[in-house]
């Protein structure tokens, strides 16, 4: 009978472990490769790709580093800036993990949701912070 219990039990236990090696693996893979594209180069002028990668750092699942987010305009010009936008491009905001992605992930199915860097900046900033970073785009000649 003892022997019976102990070999359900590992037939049971053996699978699971197993099971949970390889779904450990495939996240830890798919979650690299998102996170590798989201540090990867997004724009030709050097200053304006140091402030894409200072503002995807500044945005994460626990909220916005306010002043990371600040720095990575404070030393642009009007013109970068408005490269910046562009350069930016999309992500898509994945509702689960709270994370952005440069990588659609069943977006219109109400996980992922495409926005751009404006919308982003609306979704993110406070009321507070909103106030302090448009007078900061006024003082370089840039509207919101």
């Amino acid at each position: 009978m003892k022997n019976q219990i102990v070999s359900i039990l590992i037939s049971i236990i053996v699978p699971i472990l197993i099971i949970g090696a390889i779904i450990y693996f495939f996240v830890d893979n798919i979650k690299s490769f998102f996170n590798r594209d989201a540090n990867s180069s997004t724009s030709t002028d050097i200053d304006v790709d140091s402030s894409i990668q200072l503002i995807n750092a500044s945005f994460d699942r626990f909220g916005t580093d306010f002043s990371l987010f600040l720095r990575a305009f404070k030393s642009l010009s009007k013109i970068q800036i408005d490269k910046l936008f562009v350069d930016f491009g999309t992500r898509y905001y994945n509702k689960l993990t709270g994370m952005y992605s440069k990588f659609q992930i069943l977006e219109g199915v109400f996980i992922s949701k495409k926005m751009k860097l404006k919308e982003i900046i609306i979704e993110e900033l406070t009321d507070e912070e909103f106030g302090i970073f448009i007078s900061m785009l006024k003082s370089k000649g840039v509207t919101f």
